[in-house]
Order: C-alpha cells, then structure tokens, then sequence
C-alpha cells in the first residue's frame, strides 16, 4: 500500500496538476493528501481527478475560511472518514482483514492552536486501539537537531511535540532521501530548513507491516518536500544474515567452543583455509545461539516464572535453608538473563547512549524493530519504472550482480597503486603476514 502527502503551496497553475499527475503515474498511491492547496476543490475539473484514480475525496473543516487539507482516494480503498478539524484529517482504512487508523495533519504555524491538535490526536488515538500513523506537515520540531538555521527552535513548541509523542508511545519514522523536509529557498544566511513533514505511528503499527517505510522524494514547484509512504503486508520474512553479538562472549560456553572448534585442521592454504574456517565455526555458533543461548526473552520470562514459584512456596509453606538457597540460585538467573537480554537488544539497536544498568529493553527492541523497517527494500527504480512487487526486486537486484559479476575480468597492468601507495611494508614483514595460521 502506498500513500502520498504533499504540501502543494497551491494546486490552480498547470504546472504543479502536472507535478501531481507525473507523480500518481509514477508512484500508484491509493490515497493522496494534499495540503494548502488554496483553492475550493470545486474548481479542479472531474476529468483531472479521474486521470490520477480519485472517486472519493474528503476536506477538513475551517468554519469560514477554506479548507486547506484534503484527503483523495480511490474506489481500490474502503476508507471511512472518523474525524475532522481545521488541522487533521482522519482515516479508517479497512486492509489485509484488519483496521488501520491513518491521520492527514497540516498543523497551525502558532504553538498554541497546536495544543487543541494535541489534544484531538491524543483523544482518538486512546478511543480506538489498533494501527495508527500520523502523517504530514506538523510545523513543529523535536529540537535544534531538526533545524539549520541562526536561531535555536522555540522551546515550548519542541516540548509540546515532544510530549504529546512520548505520553502516545509514538515512533518517528526516518525518511529515506531529504532529511530538511521544508526550506525557505532564500540565500546564504537567511536560508533556513526544517523537519516539518513527517511519518509518526504507534508499536502496533509498526507490528502489523512487515515494511513501512517514507521516502522524501525531489522538492518541485512546493517548498516541501512530497512525503510517499510505501508499506509491505507480505509475511514472508528470509532469515536474515549471521551476525556474531557481543553477549554472547559473556556467556561459559561461548569461549570454550571457541577454544574446542578453531584449531581443527580444514583443507586448502592461506585465506581459503580461514575462509573455511570461520564457515565451520560460522554453523557451530548458529547451532549453539538456538539451542544454548537461545530465545533471551522467553528465558527471562520462565526465569521470572521460577523466582515467583519459589516464593509463593516460601510464602505459603514456610522458610527453610533449601528453599532460601533456591530462591537466592533462581533470582541470580533471573539476573544473568535480564542482563544477557539488554546487551542483545542494546547491540541490535545500535545504541550506546545508555550506561550499565540502566533498564531500557522495551526502548532497544522498538528501535531494533524501526532499524529493520527502514533497512528494508520496498520499492526499487528501474530506468523509467517502479518496481513495489518483492519478486521484481528480487529479480532486478539479482540480474544486476550477475551482469557485474559474470562477465570477463579484463585487468589491465599499471603502476597506479605504486605511484599513489608508498611502501610502508618490508618483505620481512609481508613474509611473516602471510605465514600459514
């Protein structure tokens, strides 16, 4: 499924219809939200909308004024519109035999009409359980790390959208392409740029795509930059490559197959003979991670399990010297499996911010799993086309290798690296580097 956000800056001239249309022609989204559009959408003709897939269409309420979001689907989604306001638009969109909740913003310019925003999306998000994204242009930052510009954002406005984020457990998205997703266009030091469109979900939508992710493609004929967002339902998952973690020396048996396993004679010389090796110890250690160090979670949870057996026993039958010396051996497990367990999602989350002892599990998991979501492929360019179908990409990315990999090696002698590199390593000292192991 993908969708598109765009903060047109004015939809009237022909050029930016045209932008529009290139778009949908490129990118299929099965629903467009377009922002300060700045004109009633009356004044679009039927055919225009019939040309990029939209039957259905919604606008958001400003009393008076003209309504400055709108939301454009297509009769490919069942959509039902829950909520509307001056700055957001609200979607139920019926997808895979399930409910997702998507929310159009174009938020106030003043901090103060943000907060009945706040307040709105704090109120429908805790009405409804389920998936729940929130995208577009929040003209609010997280802090000076989101700016380049003179001057530092307010702090209030970084605050309130700060707050309102951490209180809804709600995940920021990174963006693939453009990090500054508005600029002002002016030159020199005037010229300042923001981080104010944006992808912002809950765990469980992360949990229900296997893919989610928001690319910033090129800014056209709008000082923002067009927002598409592209997410895989596919629940076929390949396993994933071999990776050695840390913890996992923490652990007595992880040395002690080291030391057993590595100096076994294996055929071939040189880096054939260390290439075989670490392929051996390659498979000992998969097998030894699923059935020694196994799932660190569900140990944590049957050790927990084993520490309140113990002490319900104590509880109910009495203190004995044999249940004090199971309930002090069961809690110092319960400890080696927390700590095993924070160390592998503080590796996989790539997150060395945080001290030992500081108890932040659930937060590396969320960040592993927003790591896996912008790491993976969901659409791929091939000349003129888009390729969205996992088989297509698969197959592209695969004839591409081959084409580099399959044809002759044709090398030509020159004294290139002679000229540049200067020897720094004597024959002594390239002699002993390639001595046998």
């Amino acid at each position: 499924m993908i969708m598109l956000y765009w903060n047109v800056r004015g939809i009237g001239n022909v050029d930016t219809k045209i932008a529009l249309k290139n778009l949908f022609t490129f990118h299929r989204p099965l629903v467009i939200f377009v922002a300060e559009p700045m004109i009633a959408f009356e004044s679009v003709p039927p055919w225009y909308w019939d040309s990029i897939g939209v039957s259905k269409y919604c606008v958001n309420s400003r009393e008076n004024l003209q309504p400055n979001l709108w939301a454009l689907w297509g009769s490919e989604v069942s959509a039902i519109v829950m909520f509307i306001s001056d700055q957001c638009i609200n979607l139920e969109i019926s997808c895979h035999q399930s409910i997702e909740y998507v929310v159009a913003v174009y938020a106030s310019t003043f901090y103060l009409k943000r907060r009945q925003l706040w307040a709105d999306l704090t109120n429908l998000q805790g009405g409804f359980q389920g998936p729940w994204l929130f995208i577009g242009d929040f003209n609010a930052v997280l802090g000076a790390h989101e700016k380049r510009g003179r001057r530092p954002p307010p702090p209030l406005s970084c605050m309130d959208f700060m707050n309102w984020s951490n209180a809804n457990l709600l995940h920021h998205l990174p963006t693939l392409g453009a990090y500054f997703t508005w600029s002002n266009g002016r030159l020199g030091s005037d010229n300042v740029a923001l981080r104010l469109g944006r992808p912002i979900c809950n765990e469980d939508w992360v949990d229900f795509w296997r893919s989610s992710t928001c690319s910033a493609l090129v800014r056209h004929q709008s000082d923002h930059h067009h927002l598409l967002m592209s997410m895989d339902f596919c629940r076929s998952q390949r396993s994933g490559t071999f990776k050695f973690f840390k913890t996992w020396t923490d652990h007595e048996d992880c040395r002690r197959i080291a030391a057993e396993n590595w100096p076994k004679n294996t055929r071939g010389q040189g880096m054939a003979r260390l290439q075989a090796k670490l392929k051996y110890m390659k498979q000992l250690f998969k097998h030894w991670n699923r059935t020694v160090f196994g799932d660190v979670d569900r140990k944590v949870h049957m050790a927990l399990n084993e520490v309140n057996r113990i002490q319900k026993i104590i509880d109910t039958d009495g203190f004995s010297d044999q249940l004090y010396a199971q309930d002090l051996e069961a809690q110092l497990i319960l400890t080696k499996a927390l700590h095993y367990q924070d160390e592998l999602w503080r590796e996989k989350a790539r997150d060395q911010k945080f001290i030992h002892g500081d108890r932040n599990t659930a937060y590396f998991h969320r960040i592993s799993k927003i790591q896996a979501l912008k790491n993976s492929i969901s659409f791929l360019q091939d000349g003129d086309a888009v390729l969205t179908d996992p088989a297509l990409i698969e197959v592209h990315v695969l004839n591409y290798f081959q084409a580099i990999f399959s044809v002759d090696n044709n090398c030509i002698q020159n004294d290139l690296v002679a000229e540049t590199i200067p020897l720094l390593v004597s024959n002594e000292d390239n002699s002993t580097l390639l001595r046998l192991p």
